[in-house]
């Protein structure tokens, strides 16, 4: 079918078989100067098959570390590899990779939920927004990114936010989804008010400020001495004051829930 479908042109997507995925293991306190093929070479000793070896950098310095990243072929004995103690005449330890919580990002379309290496679909920048691969965009990386997708206010907008550098530079990912159709982002305070503008939304009422409670003086006090405490008229005073909150927090959470509803009827249309 993926054959038939290269042939004919067809943009699609796919996803890799279960049974073909690697088995990711972490080696920790390797160093870093060992080339990935020694490492190759002492697993298959070992009985271990190795599809990639790579040495992990620092996220800011990209020092490399004394951690590599193992893919291994898929066999019986992978789970073994977790009782390794010595490789390459040092002191190792053998560690499940760290489950992430963000959704996978294509880096060829920018959609989400698929790698590029099943990817299909035309090439979007991150950088200009056309259609080409962003590494051979010549755009100056120094200027503030677009995100590639369609023309229009509301289009541009929302796929600003999905982008991949924006993303980074409000410094939150998607979270991860239950529903396969369901996608939800956070989406920012300015970003909000853009869409608010476009989308017709009920008016909101203004808040309103509490009435301050009269304060006594310092005479009046003094002179009248320690005045009775009124427990019910407190209690009344604050069930009131409440109910003003919580009836302005309902009425906000509606708008905001109304303008999610909208949003994602315009991503699924």
């Amino acid at each position: 079918m993926i054959k038939r479908l290269h042939a004919v042109n067809v943009i699609h997507h796919t996803y890799q078989p279960r049974d073909e995925r690697a088995y990711i293991v972490v080696l920790r306190h390797l160093h870093h100067s060992i080339h990935p093929d020694t490492i190759k070479g002492e697993l298959e000793d070992l009985v271990h098959t190795a599809r990639n070896v790579l040495n992990i950098r620092h996220r800011l310095t990209k020092a490399p570390l004394p951690i590599y990243f193992v893919d291994l072929e898929p066999r019986d004995n992978n789970k073994s590899i977790y009782d390794l103690q010595f490789l390459c005449n040092m002191k190792i330890t053998v560690e499940a990779p760290r489950r992430k919580t963000s959704i996978v990002q294509c880096i060829r379309c920018q959609s989400y939920g698929h790698t590029k290496t099943y990817c299909t679909r035309p090439f979007a920048c991150v950088k200009c927004g056309r259609d080409h691969n962003t590494a051979e965009c010549t755009k100056d990386p120094s200027t503030r990114r677009r995100a590639p997708f369609a023309a229009g206010p509301i289009q541009r907008t929302i796929k600003d936010v999905m982008s991949t550098a924006v993303f980074r530079q409000l410094g939150a990912f998607p979270p991860p989804v239950r529903h396969p159709l369901l996608l939800v982002f956070p989406l920012h305070t300015s970003t909000l008010v853009t869409l608010a503008t476009f989308l017709p939304f009920p008016p909101t009422q203004p808040l309103v400020p509490l009435p301050k409670p009269p304060s006594a003086s310092y005479s009046h006090a003094v002179a009248h001495g320690p005045q009775p405490v009124d427990l019910g008229a407190q209690l009344s005073a604050f069930l009131a004051e409440f109910k003003t909150l919580f009836s302005q927090l309902m009425q906000q959470t509606g708008t905001i829930l109304t303008m999610l509803t909208a949003i994602l009827h315009r991503l699924t249309a």
